[in-house]
């Protein structure tokens, strides 16, 4: 990466690009010859991330990230003409799945309330009967920035099970927000989750994610995968030692939620619609979309763009997003945006 790449500012893939100290990166990069000669003890892998969520290994299943979770499941659980509920705009490798296994969803689409979306939730409810195969749920949402709370959750997942309708809830951003499904796992066959440690603990590129499921459905997915080792032993090793620093990224995501709510509070005082959100990102609109995101390009920072969500109009009709940045990234994004403010553009 050259001096210009450094000096960027990426805000446009939800990434947590400041959660590891230097401590942890020393950690990260001391392994020997094995993690790189060897295969890794996938066994070793569900045990760690079973015990990390409460679960027994039975349930997990290690993938390459949330999106090979996401299409394994869909390709091997569901067939064309199943009928599938999605909660819209969604992530996009939902829709991307759907379309592969040539499933057309129902979509049920987010609300907008003032300065905040919300999920139907009575739609959604009203919506399962026999004939439906399952609800499928970003929470928080990607790419909003809402949540469903636990007792809604609860609500839909009793009404999916009394038509053996599954439920699938995405739950990679769940440490912002504090809502999970995990307790649920426990008590429902129904429910699969979804979840990584990209967001949660900054290791985007490792590429570790996993699903919590019944052992049945655990074991066909795994079958039907047939990799003996889907995971690398560099993310084996990442994983231990994320699992000795716990204490600093529960730290990290206050810090985090807290600088999000500080620039939200800020972009509103300045003129700009801000929705409120539980995650490392919230969005923005404007009318002058393009010019500020234009302007911030030129100063180096990158925020993103919404556009290629399906069912994304009207609810992000100029609209973009920024994810969180660290301190010392929040405060050259609050002088630029005091800049476009001050030339008259906000």
């Amino acid at each position: 990466m050259n001096k210009i790449q450094r000096d960027n500012i990426y805000l446009d893939k939800n990434e947590s690009y400041f959660f590891l100290n230097q401590n942890i990166l020393s950690e990260l990069k001391s392994f020997s010859e094995k993690i790189i000669t060897t295969y890794p003890n996938i066994q070793e892998l569900k045990e760690l991330i079973a015990q990390h969520v409460g679960q027994s290994a039975q349930k997990i299943l290690p993938c390459h990230g949330s999106e090979q979770a996401i299409r394994l499941t869909v390709m091997n659980l569901f067939k064309p003409e199943d009928k599938v509920v999605l909660l819209s705009p969604t992530f996009v490798a939902f829709d991307y799945a759907l379309e592969y296994a040539g499933i057309k969803p129902i979509i049920i689409n987010y609300e907008e309330h003032e300065d905040r979306y919300i999920a139907p939730i009575d739609k959604i409810i009203a919506s399962i009967n026999e004939d439906i195969k399952c609800i499928m749920l970003c929470n928080p949402s990607n790419p909003l920035g809402c949540v469903i709370d636990e007792t809604d959750l609860l609500r839909i997942i009793e009404q999916a099970q009394k038509f053996n309708t599954l439920v699938i809830v995405d739950e990679v951003y769940s440490k912002f927000s504090g809502v999970s499904c995990n307790e649920l796992a426990k008590k429902f066959d129904n429910l699969i989750i979804f979840r990584s440690f990209s967001k949660e603990y900054g290791l985007a590129g490792v590429r570790l994610g996993y699903l919590i499921a019944t052992p049945d459905i655990i074991k066909r997915l795994d079958n039907a995968r047939r990799m003996f080792w889907p995971i690398s032993h560099f993310a084996l090793h990442a994983l231990k030692v994320i699992l000795r620093h716990l204490d600093h990224f529960d730290a990290q995501i206050k810090n985090t939620k807290q600088t999000r709510d500080e620039l939200i509070a800020f972009l509103r005082q300045i003129g700009l619609k801000c929705y409120s959100s539980e995650t490392n990102f919230f969005i923005v609109k404007s009318e002058k979309k393009k010019e500020i995101m234009d302007y911030l390009a030129l100063k180096k920072i990158f925020v993103g763009e919404v556009d290629y969500f399906k069912n994304g109009e009207p609810l992000l009709q100029n609209a973009f997003r920024i994810s969180v940045p660290s301190l010392k990234d929040k405060e050259k994004l609050i002088e630029h945006f005091t800049s476009l403010r001050n030339n008259g553009v906000i």
